[in-house]
């Protein structure tokens, strides 16, 4: 989906609903290493409603979240070991 057509939702429900599930399978897929399992209610789903609301696409709000993340926890993105990231990303790892 493109971020045009997410910044066009509105925010509906049904579109939140869709986004929030491939977030979900970006960050299976981007951080498969870490994550036996990751499901819809590991997240802390406040936290990424900033990037839905902006237009992110999914992939693309999962890249943006871990380069905040670890500039905010003083780590560049190639310095950060993945698990720091994702712990200041409140996702809860198994």
């Amino acid at each position: 989906m493109s971020t045009r057509i997410y910044a066009e939702s509105g925010g509906s429900w049904q579109a939140w609903q869709a986004w929030q599930a491939e977030v979900v399978q970006a960050v299976r897929t981007e951080l498969r290493e870490l994550f036996h399992s990751v499901h819809g209610d590991d997240f802390d789903w406040e936290a990424w409603r900033p990037y839905f609301d902006e237009g992110h696409e999914p992939h693309a709000a999962v890249q943006q979240a871990l380069s905040t993340q670890a500039r905010q926890v003083g780590l560049h993105r190639s310095e950060s070991s993945s698990f720091e990231v994702i712990s200041a990303m409140r996702i809860e790892v198994d």
